[in-house]
C-alpha cells in the first residue's frame, strides 16, 4: 500500500499513486465497463449495486453504493474527459449533458501509464472546491477505502484475459483529404462542428492534422491517392469510438441527425475524393 502524495491539481485535492500487476488494458476496462466496475469499485463490505455509464464525454457516470446495514448512496455525474487508454475525468459538479448539480462534492481523475513487467502505474485524484469538502472525505476514510478498492481492482484485472481485453481497444475511422489551402480556417470550424454531431452520439475523439512535412512519392503518395491540385493541402484525420458497436450506432446516429445533411452541402472540399475507412486498433504501445 503506498502513501498518499502531495496535492496535484489544487491545494484541496487527494491523490494516490499505486502500481499494479495488471495490464493497463485490463485496468481500463475495470474502470469503464460496468459490470466489472460493480466488482471492485467499493470497499467492502460496502456494494456497487447499481452502475449507469454512457461513456462519452457529457455522457452519465452514476453509481448506487450499498452498505452492510442497509445503507445506500446514489452518486450521479458526468464524464468530462475521456482518452482511450490513458485518463478519465468524471465528477458529480453536473449530470448528463452538462446539467449543474446543486452540491457538487468531487471531481475524480485517473490516468494511467504501462510500468515494467505488464504492470500498471495508475494516479487517482480527488478534487475537491473547497478545504470543507476535502477534510470531509478524508474523515470519511478517503485512503484507506481507496487503497482497498484498488487492491480489488488490481485482483480482478489479473483474472481478465488478453483476447478479451484486446476486444475492447478503440476502434477508429480514417480519412484522408485534399482541402483547398485557402480553406485552412473554414475546414477548421466545419471540422470542429461536425466533432460535437459525433461526440453527441458516442465517439471519443476527431482529431484533423494539416500536412506540414507529407513527401510526394516516385510511384504513389498520399498526394496522388487523393489527388491533390496545386492548390490544396492533404490533411489525415480520425475519429475514435469505444468499439465498433458503438461506432455503427454513432454512424446512423450521426447521419440521422438533423444537423449532418446541412454541414454536409457546406463541405469546404471536394468529398469525392476523400479516401476513408473503419479499424480495429490491435496495438497501443
Amino acid at each position: 500500500m503506498t502513501q498518499p502524495l502531495p496535492d496535484q491539481g489544487g491545494e484541496h485535492t487527494l491523490t494516490l499513486e499505486r502500481t499494479l500487476a495488471a495490464p493497463r488494458s485490463a485496468v481500463w476496462r475495470c474502470w469503464t465497463e460496468t459490470d466489472l466496475l460493480k466488482q471492485w469499485f467499493c470497499p467492502k463490505p460496502w456494494t456497487v449495486p447499481e452502475a449507469d455509464f454512457d461513456l462519452r464525454v457529457g455522457g452519465r457516470m452514476n453509481t448506487v453504493m450499498a452498505g452492510p446495514n442497509g445503507e445506500r448512496f446514489e452518486g450521479q455525474g458526468m464524464w468530462l474527459a475521456i482518452e482511450p487508454m490513458c485518463r478519465l475525468v468524471f465528477t458529480d459538479a453536473f449530470t448528463e449533458g452538462f446539467v449543474p448539480t446543486a452540491q457538487p462534492f468531487m471531481t475524480g481523475v485517473v490516468q494511467l501509464a504501462d510500468a515494467p513487467n505488464g504492470h500498471t502505474r495508475m494516479t487517482w485524484s480527488a478534487r475537491h472546491a473547497t478545504a470543507e469538502a476535502k477534510a470531509k472525505h478524508l474523515e470519511m476514510g478517503w485512503e484507506a477505502g481507496w487503497n482497498a478498492a484498488a487492491d480489488q481492482l488490481d485482483a480482478l484485472a489479473q483474472t481478465l484475459r488478453p483476447p478479451l481485453v484486446e476486444r475492447h481497444m478503440p476502434y477508429v475511422d480514417g480519412f484522408l483529404l485534399a482541402i483547398p489551402t485557402a480553406n485552412q480556417e473554414v475546414y477548421r470550424q466545419y471540422a470542429q462542428d461536425v466533432g460535437v454531431v459525433f461526440k453527441e452520439h458516442g465517439a471519443l475523439s476527431l482529431v484533423e492534422c494539416w500536412g506540414d512535412d507529407v513527401p510526394v512519392g516516385k510511384i504513389n503518395s498520399m498526394h496522388t491517392a487523393v489527388l491533390r491540385k496545386d492548390d490544396e493541402t492533404v490533411v489525415f484525420s480520425w475519429i475514435t469510438w469505444p468499439d465498433k458497436a458503438t461506432r455503427d450506432a454513432g454512424m446512423q446516429k450521426v447521419f440521422a441527425d438533423p444537423r449532418t445533411p446541412t454541414t454536409m452541402a457546406t463541405m469546404p472540399f471536394d468529398g469525392s475524393r476523400m479516401i476513408f475507412g473503419g479499424f480495429q486498433m490491435f496495438v497501443d504501445a
